[in-house]
């Protein structure tokens, strides 16, 4: 699990880093950003807000720590069901083509008998 912070309160984000100083990353290399506000980002966005959001302020070392697994056991589960529906798809294109082509094979054989 690696963590970028993009928080308008410096003292959450310094808090963050010291309670998470093991998972930090670039914003380049992260897994996803953990935020105190709605920001755009390619990247997944883990809330921290007082009312709403992953996870609700106050909170503690462990409810972090227990949150975070839970949004990033998530995110890992949902890129899984992305990556076994395109391989099913891809497969499904593959086995098109190859009985497609062991058909025209076939007519070309006994054409030529």
């Amino acid at each position: 699990m690696k963590i970028s912070f993009d928080c308008e309160c410096i003292l959450l984000q310094e808090s963050l880093k010291i309670f998470l100083k093991d998972f930090i990353s670039s914003r380049k290399d992260c897994d996803f950003i953990i935020s105190d506000r709605t920001i755009v980002s390619q990247k997944p966005i883990f809330l921290i807000t007082k009312n709403s959001g992953h996870l609700q302020i106050p909170f503690t070392r462990e409810t972090l720590l227990s949150t975070l697994e839970e949004f990033y056991s998530a995110m890992q589960i949902s890129l899984s069901n992305r990556e076994n529906t395109s391989n099913s798809s891809f497969e499904r294109d593959l086995d098109a083509l190859l009985k497609n082509f062991k058909n025209d094979l076939i007519v070309l054989f006994r054409t030529y008998k």
